[in-house]
C-alpha cells in the first residue's frame, strides 16, 4: 500500500506560511482587497473603503428581498433543486409564501434601493463594513459596503434527493463551476468594493448520509463508493481503493473488516463494521485529501481565469478542523474561514485551521440568541441567553478574543434580521439579528457594536 499523503504533500510541496512572509495572490495597489502583513500581524487592504489596514467586519444575510447570489429564488448561478426555492432567504416565511420584512422595508423606504442605502448607512454607524453571505444585490450598487459574494459552486450542483456532495470527478461538474464563473465572476472582476468570493457554504465533507444514526455512509470515501453506477465519482473511488490494495479485494476486507464479493458491490457492504478500522480511517482521510484537491484547484482555476483580482475565501465549514482538507484551502484559495457557533471564540481551533492552511483566517459565521425576543428559538446553532443584555456580552466577549488573534483579517456575524416566528425554508425561528422584523434594532447590541468597532483595530494591533 502507497503512502498517498506523503506523494501529495511532496507533489505540492506545502509548508506552513509563518505571519512574515505570507505572499498575497493579489498585487499591491491594485486597488482590490488583499492580505496585507504589517509588524506580524495580518490584515486586509481595501483601499476602495479605507487607506490604512482593516478587518472585514460583516454581517450575513443583509437583504430585505431575497435577491442576490446564493439567495433564492434569484440565483442564477443554481441548478435544481434550488432555482426556485426561497428556502436560502433568511426571511422567507412559509406559513405565508413570503418575506414580511420585504413588505416592511418597501413600506418604511419605498424600494429596495431605499432600503439598500438606509441599512448601508446603519451598519456603518454600528462599525461594520462589509455585507457578508446571501447579501442583496441592491448593496452591490447602493453602499459603499464591501461584499462577499456566496457562489454554490458545489451545493447548486447536488442532487435533488441525496443533496449531499458534488461529484468533482465528474467534468460536467468542471463546466458548471467554469459557468458559474462566467455568470458571478466574471461580471464583478473590476469591483473595488468586492471583497472576495465564498465558492461554498457548509458542504457534507464529512460525507455523513442520511445525517441521522446509524449513517449508510460514515466518510466521502464511503459515500462515494454508494454513488450509482458508471458515475466518475464511483470509479475514482473504486480505482482509488484497488491501487491501494494493489487489485486484492481480499486484502481490503481483512483491513476494512467487510465481506465484499466483488470491487463493484463495496458500497453495498455498508453500513461498514463501527468504529472504522485504522486501515479504513486512513483510506477515508487519504480520499479526503484527494477530493479536496480536487475541487479547490477546480474552483480557484474557474474563478482566477475570470477574475484574477479579488481574494478566494473557502472552507467555510465547523466542527473539529479537517486538516486535509485545510490544506488543500491553503494551496489554492487565500483565506481560510470558519464558523463557530460556541459561547467563546474557537481559539484552538482557530489556531489548527491556520497553521494546517497557512493563511489568515476569518471567522465568518457565528451567532447567539436571546429568550426575550419573543421568537422561539427552537431551531437554529448557537447559544441561548435570557436576555439581550446577555447576548449582547457573548458577542462582546467573543469578538475581543477573536481579534487578539494576530493571523486574524475579520469576522462576519449571523445575521443582520431575526428569522420568522413560525420558520423559514429551512425551518429555524430564532433571534439572530440585529434588528427585528420590523426593521427596529436592538439598541443594547447595536449601541455595543458601536463602542466596540472603534477599538478593535487597537485590540489587533496588539495580538499576540
Amino acid at each position: 500500500m502507497f503512502c498517498f499523503l506523503c506523494k501529495l504533500a511532496l507533489a505540492m510541496a506545502l509548508v506552513p506560511l509563518s505571519l512574515g512572509k505570507f505572499p498575497s495572490r493579489q498585487q499591491a495597489d491594485s486597488g482590490f482587497c488583499r492580505v496585507l502583513e504589517t509588524n506580524n500581524i495580518l490584515w486586509l487592504s481595501c483601499p476602495a473603503i479605507s487607506p490604512e489596514p482593516i478587518l472585514t467586519i460583516g454581517a450575513n444575510h443583509v437583504s430585505n428581498s431575497c435577491r442576490g447570489p446564493g439567495v433564492s429564488p434569484s440565483r442564477p448561478s443554481a441548478t435544481a433543486p434550488y432555482a426556485d426555492n426561497p428556502a436560502i432567504c433568511m426571511t422567507w416565511d412559509l406559513s405565508i409564501n413570503a418575506s414580511a420584512y420585504r413588505d416592511t422595508t418597501l413600506a418604511l423606504y419605498g424600494s429596495d434601493a431605499g432600503w439598500a442605502k438606509s441599512t448601508a448607512g446603519r451598519l456603518k454607524t454600528w462599525g461594520f463594513n462589509t455585507a457578508g453571505a446571501w447579501s442583496s444585490v441592491d448593496l452591490e450598487v447602493e453602499s459603499e459596503l464591501l461584499v462577499a459574494v456566496l457562489l454554490d459552486m458545489g451545493m447548486s450542483w447536488t442532487e435533488t434527493v441525496e443533496r449531499l456532495f458534488p461529484d468533482v470527478f465528474d467534468p460536467a461538474w468542471a463546466a458548471h463551476v467554469a459557468q458559474v464563473a462566467e455568470n458571478e465572476c466574471s461580471t464583478r472582476k473590476d469591483s473595488q468594493y468586492l471583497l472576495g468570493y465564498f465558492p461554498d457554504n457548509e458542504l457534507n465533507w464529512e460525507g455523513r448520509w442520511p445525517a441521522n444514526s446509524p449513517s449508510i455512509s460514515e466518510s466521502l470515501l464511503t459515500w462515494f463508493l454508494l454513488r450509482p453506477a458508471e458515475t466518475p465519482g464511483l470509479s475514482s473511488a473504486t480505482n482509488f481503493l484497488m491501487q491501494r490494495y494493489n487489485g486484492s479485494l481480499s486484502a481490503l476486507n481483512t483491513a476494512w473488516g467487510t465481506s465484499a464479493t466483488s470491487w463493484s458491490t463495496l458500497g453495498r457492504a455498508a453500513p461498514y463494521p463501527t468504529p472504522a478500522t485504522t486501515a479504513r480511517s486512513g483510506d477515508e482521510s487519504d480520499f479526503l485529501a484527494l477530493v479536496a484537491e480536487r475541487y479547490h484547484k477546480t474552483i480557484a482555476t474557474a474563478i482566477r481565469a475570470v477574475d484574477p483580482n479579488h481574494l478566494i475565501i473557502g472552507y467555510r465549514y465547523y466542527g473539529a478542523v479537517l486538516k486535509p482538507l485545510a490544506a488543500a484551502v491553503g494551496r489554492h484559495f487565500d483565506v481560510v474561514d470558519y464558523h463557530a457557533y460556541t459561547a467563546k471564540a474557537p481559539i484552538d481551533d482557530l489556531a489548527v485551521l491556520h497553521n494546517a492552511s497557512g493563511l489568515p483566517v476569518m471567522v465568518s459565521e457565528f451567532g447567539f440568541r436571546a429568550s426575550d425576543s419573543g421568537l422561539p428559538n427552537t431551531r437554529g446553532a448557537g447559544p441561548v441567553f435570557n436576555t439581550q443584555t446577555a447576548r449582547t456580552a457573548g458577542y462582546r466577549g467573543f469578538i475581543t478574543d477573536l481579534v487578539k488573534l494576530p493571523y486574524l483579517v475579520g469576522y462576519h456575524v449571523f445575521a443582520w434580521v431575526d428569522e420568522p416566528a413560525s420558520g423559514n425554508g429551512w425551518k429555524e425561528n430564532s433571534n439572530y439579528g440585529m434588528v427585528h422584523l420590523d426593521d427596529s434594532p436592538y439598541p443594547v447590541l447595536t449601541q455595543m457594536y458601536s463602542q466596540l468597532h472603534t477599538v478593535v483595530d487597537a485590540l489587533h494591533r496588539n495580538a499576540h
